[in-house]
């Protein structure tokens, strides 16, 4: 079902693209955190499905998946019914981020973005309750940082159990819902400006290694190992005129 969906979208369904760059994590290099944030919709009947993903432009994880679990990753989902006026999560897995890219941002971006849609297209729909269930290995810190990201958007999560790994998550309608992004960890960028400024800095390293091959050139007509090439040559005739000398002697 998920891959039908997913070839659905991108046949079918319209694209928004845009670029941000992870500003969190130690990046020293400007290409390393930047991201592309892909937001597509498709219309089916009386439903809408928006999909909110993040493809990164370099690797920054270094997770090994499968391919059946890419669909599931990295994204957060929303299937608008107009028949009844509701919203629900999904249609495939509804949200999840790999560990890479989690405490840096990115799935606030996300959900932001997805908020954003859902608002534009539905303010007043109501979101129906989310089941969830957390692994087991879940600590109470990761459970309480789960439970901060939500509530920073007005959405609401509920446990069902003593363990406190299953419950539902309540959220009010699009136009209740808060938009948060952290600017500390992860900003949009112009796609024009970075791409001028990527031409810029290819034509500043061109003439860097451009420049740098000239004096390697200009040092390697004038020395060899140190010494000069038009001393050098003197000092291989004589050399081999010795050599010759010596030859002629030790033949005789």
């Amino acid at each position: 079902m998920g891959a039908d969906i997913e070839q659905k979208m991108l046949l079918n369904g319209d694209t928004v693209l845009r670029l941000a760059r992870v500003t969190d994590g130690g990046y020293s290099n400007r290409f390393l955190g930047n991201i592309l944030i892909s937001r597509r919709h498709l219309k089916e009947g009386s439903q809408e499905i928006f999909s909110v993903l993040v493809q990164p432009l370099t690797s920054t994880s270094s997770i090994v998946r499968k391919e059946s679990d890419k669909l599931s990753i990295n994204k957060f989902e929303a299937t608008v019914h107009h028949t009844d006026r509701t919203i629900s999560l999904g249609p495939i897995h509804g949200a999840q981020i790999e560990e890479a890219f989690q405490n840096r941002g990115v799935g606030t971006f996300l959900l932001n973005d997805l908020i954003t849609a859902l608002r534009s297209c539905c303010p007043q729909y109501n979101f129906n309750p989310y089941e969830f269930t957390l692994p087991e290995n879940v600590t109470m810190a990761e459970r309480e940082k789960i439970i901060g990201f939500l509530s920073k958007f007005n959405i609401s999560m509920g446990f069902s159990d003593i363990e406190q790994r299953t419950g539902i998550i309540r959220a009010g309608q699009p136009q209740q819902l808060v938009n948060y992004v952290n600017p500390d960890k992860i900003t949009e960028l112009n796609l024009e400006d970075f791409i001028f400024q990527m031409l810029n800095d290819r034509n500043k390293n061109e003439n860097e290694i451009n420049n740098l091959k000239a004096e390697i050139s200009r040092m390697g007509e004038e020395t060899f190992n140190g010494i000069p090439k038009k001393q050098l040559a003197k000092y291989t005739l004589i050399g081999c005129g010795v050599t010759l000398f010596l030859i002629f002697i030790l033949t005789r």
